[in-house]
C-alpha cells in the first residue's frame, strides 16, 4: 500500500490495508492515528515511527502483522512517543496473552474495550497495562453490554478502589451500538468510602 496524503494531515485512520513503509510520505504533523482491519509489513516495521515522528495517540481496532513474529510488544517499540492509547476488543484480547516489559512511559491515557471480565484475570492485566504505562493519570475502560451488571460493578469498585489517584471513565460498548459512558455520579461506591480494604 502506497500512502500519498497531504504532510499537513494531522488525524488519520487507517481501514482494509496492508501497510508498508515503501513510498509512504513523511507525515510530519500527524499526531493521531487510528489503524482497523490492518496487516502491517514486518520487514520495515520499525521506520513506521520515522514517517509518523509526532504520532500521540494510537487507537488500535484491529492490527496483525505479515508473520508470527508481530506481536503488541513489536508494534509499541514502532511508536515509543504516544502519549494517549486505545484497545479495541481485539486487541485488548492479545494483551490477554501477552504483557511484556517495555515500559510505555509517555502515555498519559488509556482507554480499553473489556469483551469479558474475569473478575481475578482482568483485574490482573488492568494492574499489567498500568505497570506498562507507569505514567498514566487517565484511565478509560469500556465494558461490553452482556457482562452481568453485578460483575461490572464489582470490578469498577475493586479498580477504583485499587487505584484512586487515577482518573477513571467507565462506559459499555456493543456491537453496533454506540458508546456510552457512565456518569460519575452513577458509579458504584469504592471499597475506600464503604470502609473495606479487601474484595
Amino acid at each position: 500500500m502506497m500512502i500519498f496524503v497531504g504532510q499537513n494531515l494531522i488525524e488519520l485512520e487507517l481501514k482494509n490495508a496492508w501497510l508498508a513503509v515503501q513510498n509512504m510520505n513523511v507525515m510530519p504533523m500527524l499526531t493521531s492515528l487510528t489503524l482497523e482491519l490492518i496487516r502491517l509489513d514486518d520487514k520495515n516495521l520499525t521506520e513506521l515511527n520515522t514517517c509518523f515522528p509526532n504520532l500521540q495517540v494510537l487507537n488500535l481496532i484491529d492490527v496483525r502483522g505479515g508473520n508470527s513474529k508481530f506481536n503488541l510488544e513489536v508494534l509499541f517499540c514502532t511508536f515509543p512517543n504516544i502519549t494517549s492509547l486505545c484497545f479495541k476488543p481485539r486487541v485488548w484480547s492479545e494483551f490477554e496473552v501477552w504483557c511484556g516489559d517495555i515500559g510505555l512511559k509517555g502515555v498519559k491515557r488509556f482507554c480499553g474495550y473489556l469483551s469479558v471480565i474475569d473478575p481475578l484475570m482482568t483485574f490482573t492485566l488492568v494492574d499489567c497495562m498500568l505497570e506498562e504505562c507507569f505514567n498514566c493519570v487517565e484511565i478509560s475502560l469500556l465494558i461490553h453490554r452482556g457482562v452481568p451488571s453485578n460483575v461490572s460493578k464489582h470490578f469498577i469498585t475493586k479498580c477504583m478502589a485499587q487505584w484512586p489517584d487515577l482518573k477513571w471513565g467507565w462506559g459499555i460498548w456493543e456491537e453496533g451500538r454506540e458508546d456510552s459512558w457512565i456518569p460519575e455520579e452513577q458509579l458504584p461506591k469504592t471499597l475506600v468510602e464503604e470502609g473495606s480494604d479487601s474484595i
